[in-house]
């Protein structure tokens, strides 16, 4: 490609005018995405910075406007963390379901950043750790009930234990359906996003993600 100076797109703003050299480092060291939008003289628009170098349109003296989905200046490229969905099933058994929620807070700001009109708050991801801590303790509050009742013959602490039970199934009960309904949420999000704003095509199962979830979105994550 020819010596030119460049623009980039970042964080929904303008960003340049960079050397070729500076641009290139910027995406060898990962700074920035490959599917970046940049615009040098000779580009007829924004293109992603792996399409752009292989051919310019016409010159320009002045960028292109810079693109923006109606009403939104965030930006196009996404930066949503991505792990081994092995991994991410581990997490889940070894911290009994706390990293569920965890799994979407640590990813919340990629996600908002995605060009949709859903947005993911904290609340509700705090609201689940606190009902899944809740129901590890209760966990062991059963094991301990059980294990005096069984130990002196005492049939109240069995029914008491069996009491506590019923509590802690509510519990994940309530925090599972929560997060099964965000789950559905970073769906449309994503759907929105890449299919709807970038016109590209991927598929997003309704029902892979009721039975496995956040690993199924970890799984298109890695994909995408």
């Amino acid at each position: 490609m020819n010596e030119n100076t460049w623009y980039y797109h970042e964080a929904g703003e303008q960003k340049g005018p960079v050397s070729e050299a500076t641009l290139g480092a910027l995406l060898m060291r990962g700074s920035i995405p490959t599917d970046t939008l940049v615009w040098c003289e000779g580009m007829a628009d924004w293109e992603c910075a792996s399409e752009a170098f292989a051919m310019h349109g016409a010159p320009n003296t002045t960028p292109a406007s810079m693109p923006r989905a109606s009403g939104s200046a965030t930006p196009t490229t996404h930066t949503i963390k991505k792990m081994p969905v092995i991994l991410t099933t581990i997490f889940i058994i070894i911290t009994m379901g706390i990293y569920y929620p965890c799994w979407f807070l640590t990813r919340r700001e990629a996600l908002n950043s995605l060009n949709t009109g859903e947005k993911l708050g904290k609340g509700v991801f705090i609201f689940a750790i606190v009902m899944f801590s809740i129901s590890v303790l209760l966990i062991f509050v059963i094991g301990g009930l059980e294990g005096i009742g069984e130990a002196f013959g005492n049939r109240d602490f069995i029914l008491a234990s069996e009491m506590v039970d019923v509590v802690d199934q509510i519990i994940l009960f309530v925090a599972g359906i929560t997060l099964l309904v965000q789950c559905f949420k970073v769906r449309r999000m994503l759907r929105e996003h890449f299919n709807d704003h970038l016109g590209q095509s991927v598929a997003f199962s309704g029902v892979i993600l009721f039975v496995s979830q956040i690993c199924y979105l970890q799984y298109k994550v890695n994909r995408l």
